[in-house]
């Protein structure tokens, strides 16, 4: 549930539009009592409709007053039972999960995984010092290639983490610095779902469109993929996610965002917006 009271605003500044435009013309035709009695009516109907107005909007405010209490009651039960709402719920899933947060670790989201009896295939951070002026020569002098652009770069870090057996070259990229390699069991291909971590805290102008977005199709995701971020993160970085066909999630710092994760690879939901109250977004995804 969303309130914008500007709607309001903009009807009370009309209405005292409407009040000056009638005294304006009740003065220019005189001060008979005719137009005084116009004036008089003028004013009570703006009375009217602000009490009215006044009475809706104090209305809303106290069903936001409630929502957000139902909203704040319904966290704290699922912070108190969080292991026991997703215990086994992810019996058998293989997560892997693609990082480009450098500011938050994952262990929240490992721990939230592991209790529900899934098992992290992998866990990758992709750093944003791989889009320095002198990371293409870099890569090429430390693995012994001949890459010719970015766009090499980012196609030789998802190959790296789709190829299964070896770490080889992800190890060497950590070396330089632009990945950071939490785990790796070395089977891409038993993956059964995609966790994306992402932040908006970056110095970057559009980390998503030069590095999260390019990096990502690379990948060619072709199975269940959800984007995450904090509280503290910019929720409409999220919306970008939304366009690329990914459910996202705005608090997976919260029990209730850990809770929507597990539910989302449960039931299979492949769209929607979850978390912190924000137009268009549910606490918690429902079995579709």
């Amino acid at each position: 549930m969303h309130i914008n009271f500007k709607y309001f605003i903009v009807s009370i500044g009309s209405i005292f539009l409407a009040l000056g435009i009638g005294i304006l013309i009740g003065s220019n035709l005189g001060t008979n009592e005719a137009v005084e009695e116009k004036n008089a009516s003028i004013i009570e109907e703006i009375d009217t409709k602000f009490n009215q107005l006044k009475e809706k909007n104090d209305q809303l405010k106290a069903e936001n007053e409630t929502f957000k209490k139902s909203i704040s009651n319904a966290k704290a039960l699922i912070t108190n039972k969080e292991i026991n709402l997703s215990q086994y719920e992810l019996k058998d899933k293989q997560i892997g999960i693609i990082s480009f947060n450098e500011r938050e670790d994952t262990s929240n989201i490992e721990t939230a995984a592991k209790n529900s009896g899934a098992n992290i295939a992998f866990n990758v951070q992709i750093n944003e010092s791989i889009l320095e002026k002198d990371a293409l020569s870099k890569v090429n002098e430390k693995l012994s290639l001949n890459l010719k652009n970015r766009a090499d770069i980012m196609k030789l870090i998802a190959n790296s983490i789709k190829t299964s057996g070896t770490s080889q070259e992800l190890e060497k990229l950590q070396e330089l610095g632009y990945v950071k390699l939490v785990s790796y069991n070395g089977n891409y291909d038993s993956v059964t779902n995609f966790v994306v971590y992402t932040n908006s805290n970056t110095k970057l102008s559009d980390k998503f469109a030069m590095l999260e977005k390019p990096v990502l199709e690379k990948f060619s995701l072709n199975k269940p993929t959800i984007a995450i971020t904090t509280s503290t993160s910019d929720s409409k970085l999220l919306e970008k996610y939304s366009e690329m066909d990914m459910p996202s999630i705005n608090n997976i710092d919260d029990a209730s965002g850990r809770l929507s994760m597990i539910m989302l690879m449960k039931y299979g939901v492949t769209s929607g917006s979850y978390g912190n109250p924000a137009e268009g977004t549910v606490l918690l995804p429902s079995e579709k």
